[in-house]
C-alpha cells in the first residue's frame, strides 16, 4: 500500500466516523526499506503503530547468503519481494570492499549491520 492510499483510508474513516486505524503491518527489513520513504513518517504523524513484517527478510538475513532450500527455490513471493537484493548487495560491496556475500560469517553480522546502517540511503534507493 502506498502512503497516499493509507492517508486516504484514514480520511475516509474519519469522514464516516468509522473506527480509526491504530496499527499497520509493514514489510520492513534491511533488504526492503521502501516504507521508510513515506509510510513510517505518516504512521508516526498519525499515531499509527507499526508492526514489522518479515524483519529477517524470509530468513535471508539470518542464514548464510548461499543457503538454498525447497522454499527458497520455489517461493515466488521471495523473488517478488526481494528481486533487487543482489543488485543492492553489489552496490554495497563496491562501498565496503571487505564485504563478501559468499564468505560472510554470521558472527560478523553486527559489523555488517553497522555498515548497512551507514549505507541506508543507497540501499533504500535500490528498492524504489
Amino acid at each position: 500500500m502506498h502512503a497516499w492510499q493509507f492517508a486516504r483510508a484514514l480520511g475516509i474513516a474519519e469522514k464516516h466516523d468509522w473506527t480509526r486505524f491504530v496499527s499497520m503491518q509493514n514489510l520492513v527489513n534491511l533488504l526492503y526499506r521502501e516504507e521508510e520513504r513515506e509510510m513510517l513518517s505518516l504512521c508516526a504523524a498519525e499515531g499509527i503503530g507499526v508492526i514489522p513484517w518479515s524483519p529477517q527478510a524470509r530468513g535471508k538475513l539470518s542464514r548464510d547468503w548461499d543457503y538454498t532450500s525447497i522454499r527458497t527455490e520455489t517461493d515466488e513471493a521471495f523473488g517478488r519481494l526481494f528481486a533487487k537484493t543482489e543488485e543492492c548487495l553489489c552496490c554495497f560491496r563496491e562501498r565496503v570492499p571487505c564485504y563478501s556475500v559468499t564468505t560472510f560469517p554470521r558472527k560478523r553480522i553486527c559489523a555488517t549491520l553497522s555498515a548497512l546502517h551507514q549505507f541506508f540511503g543507497k540501499l533504500a534507493d535500490c528498492n524504489g
